[in-house]
């Protein structure tokens, strides 16, 4: 009787200092996800396939690698990644998101195929760093001219990452400025049609000025 006593007892007491699950586990936590150290300082998580409706605590602050893909992930909070400062990695795949979280500013590749994301205006802002971006079968149908302003070294877009029809929010320049098929009448009665590259504008000063030099040339004649 006293052995159960003292078993129990002791079964209790690891309950109570280990209460918790975290990424990668410590003395009083419980490992969720598989740690490994990348060179001596810096780490990759992987979390993939959890079935987890958050990620998990304590992920560490030098993680370069962190996979969450096939997961319940529908929403996360701003904090979590940014908490993340050298974080260079992340994959999203198969989970349930709706919007990109804020990333850290030297992220270099995010992939969030097969979400529900259905909005990423702002989701880039500021990250200089970006380097490829997959986000293939969400329901985006809308990317802003500004979308990725700041992702001047972007080399890989995916190429399905647009849903339905597309739209593309710019500034639609003057008509003048297009360039396309112009009508010069002439007073001998008859109409010269072209095709130009450079601007209509451009176009039409020419002829303005090549007008103005055949009335000068005849006044002299």
């Amino acid at each position: 009787m006293s052995i159960l006593f003292w078993t129990s007892l002791i079964l209790l007491q690891i309950c109570i200092e280990v209460s918790s699950l975290s990424a990668c586990g410590n003395a009083h936590s419980i490992a969720l996800c598989s740690c490994w150290r990348i060179d001596d300082w810096t780490w990759a998580v992987n979390c993939t396939g959890l079935a987890l409706r958050a990620l998990p605590t304590e992920i560490p602050v030098n993680t370069t690698y962190l996979y969450a893909g096939t997961n319940n992930l529908a929403e996360i909070d701003n904090d979590t990644l940014l908490r993340l400062p050298i974080l260079h990695h992340i994959v999203l795949d198969y989970n349930k998101l709706s919007t990109l979280p804020k990333f850290p500013k030297g992220i270099r590749t995010i992939s969030a195929n097969y979400n529900n994301i259905e909005s990423i205006d702002g989701a880039f802002q500021g990250l200089t760093a970006l380097a490829r971006v997959a986000l293939n079968s969400n329901k985006i149908k809308i990317i802003k001219n500004t979308t990725f302003q700041d992702s001047k070294g972007l080399l890989n877009l995916s190429p399905n990452i647009l849903s339905g029809t597309l739209q593309i929010h710019k500034d639609k320049p003057p008509a003048q400025s297009q360039s396309g098929v112009y009508r010069i009448p002439c007073e001998c009665g008859k109409v010269y049609i072209g095709k130009t590259r450079r601007d209509l504008g451009t176009g039409s000063r020419n002829t303005n000025a090549m007008r103005l030099r055949e009335g000068n040339n005849k006044s002299h004649l």
